[in-house]
């Protein structure tokens, strides 16, 4: 199966299928993610379904060749990597790994505020 970097090159262009790929390997995963945050089944269905669709149109933003901290979310919380393997597979510093972690997560409930209120 191809990498994440792949599969978004493949969609950039204009394989839109490949995206599938992606949806299925974490659309379980994501729902999990989702449901812990609205604790309702429905919400969370709908919770992820929207990230996956906000995340398919922000593709063509995405730059295959630049580190970014979704990646670093993947490793952690779609793969179950430690700190330690994520800082092995990207070729970094725990401590970077932990200071990605940190403020994706701080993004990501900033974002998520006008979502769950």
């Amino acid at each position: 199966m191809e990498n994440e970097s792949e599969i978004i090159k493949s969609v950039h262009e204009g394989k839109k299928d490949a995206y599938e790929v992606i949806v299925k390997k974490y659309m379980k995963k994501a729902y999990f993610i989702a449901l812990g945050f609205v604790e309702n089944q429905q919400d969370a269905m709908d919770l992820s379904q929207d990230a996956f669709i906000k995340a398919y149109r922000s593709l063509t933003k995405f730059d295959t060749t630049k580190e970014f901290f979704p990646e670093t979310i993947l490793l952690r919380y779609f793969q179950g990597f430690s700190y330690s393997e994520i800082s092995d597979i990207l070729d970094c510093p725990i401590g970077t790994v932990m200071s990605r972690l940190y403020y994706a997560k701080k993004k990501l409930c900033k974002k998520l505020e006008g979502v769950l209120k």
